[in-house]
Formats: structure tokens, sequence, C-alpha cells
């Protein structure tokens, strides 16, 4: 009889640890069908913790309602990010392009082999292949039209849709700001009234710290990019604009960003104008890192 209970017992356990790794393994894979989901609700609430504390400044300062300071405030940030993106993105495109073709030209490829299967045919049937081939080339380019026309569209309408979630998100995690301490008082040990006030010096601490943060990182990465842009144009340095976007970006790399940054500047000198110029670049991004740091 207690052999019996014994090996009922085990087996109880052996089927609850089954169980539970089983809804283990489920919340991880569902919480991976959501990924990109959760990503959006972490992004919007990091910039609503950054915005925050200007949103209450405008309502002690100025009286303006909250909501009505998150809605502006947001609209400002809109309409400089729609400003910067009409102004940098012709030319960010075009010296992109050119950064591109200057990058192919490096490598010479008149030196190759003639490696052609044509080479090895008759004329004939060299002159019959090649006229499939334009055939072919030309009902390629059709399709691969459209469907750059469906790509270009499916990406404008994704990100459209996704930016007004952000932003949608942005104002409702500032403005129910307070209240998000009740929604996750409750895994708190201790009183309601001890694991409300508990959970409200947690997000405060968090929007302080956090949106600190954010928004010393983001003034950082503007006066990178800006100050960038300015000292290879100085320099002389071809295609400085797209080569300060990627310093911009990259900047919010901890260490070895600025370093990632400098590398095609580097090599872009030293094959387009000279090793001089090359050595002229390390030295300007050396010492913009020291004064950054």
């Amino acid at each position: 009889m207690k052999d019996t209970l014994n090996h009922q017992l085990f087996a109880q356990r052996v089927l609850l640890g089954i169980g539970l790794t089983l809804s283990v393994i489920g919340s991880l894979y569902g919480l991976y069908l959501i990924r990109e989901i959760l990503l959006l609700f972490f992004v919007a609430f990091i910039f609503a913790s950054a915005m925050r504390p200007t949103v209450l400044k405008l309502k002690r300062s100025f009286g303006i309602p909250q909501p009505i300071a998150v809605f502006g405030l947001q609209l400002a940030l809109f309409v400089v990010l729609a400003a910067f993106i009409a102004v940098v993105l012709p030319p960010l495109t075009r010296e992109s392009g050119q950064l591109v073709t200057a990058a192919t030209k490096v490598i010479d490829v008149s030196t190759l082999p003639d490696l052609r299967f044509e080479s090895l045919v008759n004329q004939d049937v060299d002159q019959l292949s090649r006229t499939f081939d334009s055939i072919q080339a030309l009902f390629s380019r059709f399709g691969q039209s459209i469907t750059g026309l469906l790509g270009i569209f499916n990406s404008v309408m994704t990100t459209l849709i996704l930016t007004v979630t952000l932003f949608v998100l942005m104002y409702y995690f500032i403005v129910s700001y307070d209240h998000l301490a009740r929604s996750f008082a409750w895994m708190l040990p201790g009183k309601k009234e001890e694991r409300i006030a508990r959970a409200t010096r947690m997000l405060e601490n968090i929007s302080y710290q956090l949106g600190g943060w954010i928004r010393g990182r983001l003034i950082v990465m503007i006066l990178i990019g800006i100050i960038t842009y300015i000292g290879l144009s100085l320099i002389g340095v071809p295609y400085a604009l797209p080569l300060a976007i990627a310093a911009t970006l990259l900047e919010i790399v901890p260490n070895i960003g600025p370093i990632l940054s400098a590398v095609p500047a580097v090599i872009l000198a030293f094959f387009v104008v000279s090793p001089v110029m090359a050595l002229v670049v390390i030295i300007f991004y050396t010492l913009l890192q020291q004064v950054e740091s």
C-alpha cells in the first residue's frame, strides 16, 4: 500500500513537472510570437518616460491641461521629424547612392577573368541566347516594377500604422502614468495603500532615470551628427551627410559605436581622396570621441 502511494506521488510530481515545463515553453513561445507588439509597447513606454517631465513642467508652469500638453508636444515632435525628413532625406538618398557607386569603383572589375558562357559557343547561338535573355529581362523588369511598387506601398502603410500606434501608446502612457501604479501594485507585498505608494515611487524613479538617459542620449546623438557633418565637410571628405547620419545612429551603441562609424569614413577618405586625408579623418574622429567622453 505504501509503495503504491509513493508511486502515485512520484507520478503526480512528474506530471506536474511536465505540465510546468510545457507551460513555460508555451508562454515563451507566445511571447516570441508577439515580440514585435511587446517591442512597440516598450519603445512607447521609453519615449513616454522621456516626455513626461516636459509635460508636467508645461502643466505646472503654464497651467496647460495634461492631455492638451501631451498632444501639443507630440504634434511638435511630429512636425520636427517631418521637417527633418523633408530636408535631409533627398540629399541623403542622393549622396548615399553616390557613396555606393564610389565604393564599387574601389574594386576594379575589369581585371577579373571573363567567364561568360557565350564565349564558348558560336555566334549564331550566342545571338539567339541574347534575344531570349532580352525578352526574359523585359518581363523580369516588369514583374520587378510591380513587386517594387507593392513593396513600397506596403512599407509606407506599415510605417504609417506603426507610427500612429506608437504615438497613441505614448499618449496613453503619459496621460495614464499615475494609474499604471495601481495596475502593477498587486505584484508587490504589503497592504493595498503601501503597494500603491511603492509602485508609484518605482514608476517615478523609472521615469526619472530612463527619461533622463533617453534625453541625454538623443542630445549627444544630435550633437555628434552635427559636429561630424560640419567637420567632414570642412576637411573635404565627400559624402559627409550619410557618414554623419551613420555616426548619429551608431552613437547609441556604447563604446564600439563611434569606432564603427569612423571605419567607413576612413576607408572612403583613403581610397577616394588620399592616405593623408584618411589620417586626418582618424585624428578628427579620435578628437571627437575624446571630447564626447
